[in-house]
């Protein structure tokens, strides 16, 4: 079997069996690679991504012995992309969402300043929302209330206090000096932050440098297919178990607020239901990853897991879902997943005639004639449908919509800058055949075929384009993913399970996505060096090592 973990000694011995075990300067080389036998490690983080790095980051910088493993053959892959390139890190606006705290009522959402918008809901409960909310949805038949925040300054979940309390620990102050701490300088636009250089390249530069200087191991081309819990020494009824493999328990039988202790609720339990405590507090518990790279199948223990595998939007970047199968097989619930952030397909045929239409416009999403979400900007019309920022902005409640058999209907303000009145004045005032200096030809041709001349009817058509979405496009064109792993199922505060006690989730994985603007990095930033920072924090405090690093609000 081969393993790879890295060894307690002296360090020089350290450096020099990592060295002839394939790790040099901090990277794992699979040409040096060689069996050696099983060692337990700290912290293992599972996926090379934005949040996995910057767990790995933290962990490190917290005093705990870190291996970040990536399925590519490199890290950050995906942050290449980010900012078209340019890499948007984060958004000036993310400093407020958390300052504004809506109530939302039994029957209304009252803004938390004068004038906030309101919204019918079906229960009670607290939600956070930027001081610019625009609108939010609670979808019908839902057995838990569901609310989103559609600006494009929102991040959407099931459970929008979740974000918020994550970012209350790190946010867009502590994420600005994380990156000034690296070297990077970041530069403001329209209120995306993106580095002076303007190149995604130089920010993982940077953050691969700092996994190095923490002594981060980064195994690389190395895909995680299972990870259980072993626990040893535990009473289970009255039988006394030496070991017992959690993935061979029925993690069905898991509660939420169940963690793994020596003391079983009642006689002759399942071995999985626990009073609260934790079993790795004590010491008598421990991971065990298997995976596959070059050279086999390899397994490594460690004390801690983190789940950055990602979701599924841009599988070319090694984004396949796994972490979704990894969180199930560990008692977690997945929430419906959505390609977010794409394109929407429309059902009618008049769209190849539309492409390479740019135009200011705004789209209104329905979904079984209920207003879903909004967003304004500038929409790009395709040979199969409706493109653009706004569109993206809104194709999550679209994917999610379709998903559940609801028909999904978008309607296009092709002239927004405009009211209907006006431009029925227009048309009364100049032929047809002057239109085409307020209109696009290729769009004009298309309203008075649809609308007629009649500049009542025609001025409707403009304001109030209807159009029909069939599907949205493919994890392939997607940024990201919408739904994951249930966030009532982890601690905001530490992002540690609820379920199973030393296992974290960070990033794209969770059920947490974040509109177009830097928000998405933001919330990787957030959850992945929360989750670092404790799983370090908490073998700190066990192993009597204060730990060291940023200073964090927690």
């Amino acid at each position: 079997m081969k393993v790879l973990a890295k060894e307690r000694a002296d360090d020089t011995i350290i450096g020099e069996a990592l060295e002839r075990k394939g790790f040099e300067n901090g990277l794992y080389d699979k040409r040096k690679a060689v069996d050696f036998e099983m060692k337990k490690i700290r912290v293992a983080v599972v996926g090379g991504g934005a949040s996995g790095m910057v767990a790995a980051i933290a962990a490190a910088r917290a005093g705990a012995e870190v291996f970040l493993i990536e399925g590519n053959d490199r890290v950050g892959k995906k942050l290449l992309s980010t900012g078209n390139g340019k890499c948007n890190f984060t958004n000036r606006n993310v400093e407020r969402i958390a300052e504004h705290v809506c109530h939302v009522g039994r029957t209304r959402l009252q803004g938390s300043e004068p004038g906030g918008d309101a919204v019918s809901v079906g229960k009670s409960e607290r939600a956070y929302f930027p001081s610019n909310l625009h609108h939010a949805i609670i979808p019908a038949d839902s057995d838990r209330m569901t609310i989103h925040a559609v600006k494009d300054e929102t991040f959407h979940s099931n459970d929008l206090s979740f974000p918020a309390r994550v970012l209350e620990r790190f946010g867009y102050r502590e994420t600005i000096d994380f990156f000034k701490s690296l070297g990077v300088v970041p530069k403001e636009r329209n209120g995306g932050i993106y580095p002076a250089g303007g190149q995604a390249s130089a920010v993982l530069d940077l953050l691969r440098l700092e996994l190095l200087r923490q002594d981060v191991k980064v195994i690389c081309s190395m895909k995680i297919k299972s990870c259980g819990l072993r626990v040893k020494d535990i009473c289970i009824g009255d039988a006394q178990a030496k070991e017992i493999d959690i993935r061979d328990v029925r993690m069905k039988e898991i509660r939420s607020n169940d963690f793994y202790t020596g003391k079983p609720r009642k006689k002759n339990c399942c071995a999985n239901k626990f009073q609260a405590g934790g079993l790795s507090a004590l010491g008598a518990s421990e991971f065990v990853l298997e995976g596959t790279g070059p050279d086999g199948t390899s397994s490594m223990s460690a004390d801690r897991v983190i789940l950055a595998c990602g979701g599924k939007a841009a599988p070319g970047t090694g984004s396949d879902g796994s972490g979704y199968t990894l969180a199930k097989n560990l008692g977690h619930s997945v929430t419906p997943l959505s390609p977010a952030l794409v394109q929407l397909k429309c059902q009618e045929d008049f769209y190849k005639q539309l492409s390479g239409v740019r135009t200011d416009g705004a789209v209104r999403l329905y979904v079984d004639g209920r207003l879903a979400a909004e967003d304004q900007g500038e929409l790009q019309l395709t040979a199969y449908g409706i493109s653009g920022i706004p569109v993206f902005q809104v194709s999550r409640f679209a994917g999610l919509a379709l998903q559940a058999r609801r028909r999904v209907e978008a309607e296009l303000d092709l002239m927004p800058s405009m009211s209907q009145g006006e431009l029925e004045a227009y048309f009364c005032s100049f032929s047809p055949e002057c239109y085409g200096g307020l209109l696009n030809k290729k769009l004009l041709a298309l309203l008075l075929k649809r609308y007629g001349r009649e500049p009542g009817r025609l001025a409707a058509g403009v304001k109030t384009f209807r159009t029909r979405i069939k599907a949205v496009n493919s994890y392939e064109n997607a940024q990201v993913t919408a739904g994951g792993v249930d966030t009532r199922q982890i601690d905001p505060c530490t992002m540690m399970s609820k379920i199973v006690p030393g296992l974290y989730f960070a990033g794209e994985l969770i059920d947490v996505d974040g509109s177009c603007g830097g928000y998405n990095l933001q919330w990787a930033w957030s959850s992945g060096y929360v989750a670092g920072r404790s799983a370090a924090a908490f073998i700190s405090h066990r192993d009597g090592v204060k730990a060291n690093g940023v200073k964090q609000k927690y």
